[in-house]
């Protein structure tokens, strides 16, 4: 895969995931046109970030601390919403 791509499909990702677990936790909804709907809306946002980032190569390098402990932050409130599931 392009080096180039990496990193800022990474970050998408983490984005994807954040907006997802956000937004479906707002909703509290469950039903399928919501969930749909947050679904679409957090694939849009992480493949927006993806293509933003790739295309300014500087913002990627200007932020990268921020980034990283962003995406630290969103791994330990997964952490805190599965152990807050499993009690």
């Amino acid at each position: 895969m392009d080096s180039e791509l990496v990193q800022p499909l990474l970050i998408g990702i983490l984005v994807m995931t954040a907006v997802y677990i956000g937004l479906r936790r707002a909703f509290r909804v469950d039903l399928p046109s919501v969930r749909r709907g947050v679904i679409v809306f957090a694939a849009a946002a992480g493949l927006l970030t993806t293509f933003w980032l790739r295309e300014n190569r500087g913002a990627l390098g200007d932020y990268s601390a921020q980034i990283v402990m962003a995406g630290i932050a969103i791994v330990l409130a997964l952490l805190a919403l599965a152990r807050g599931a499993l009690k």
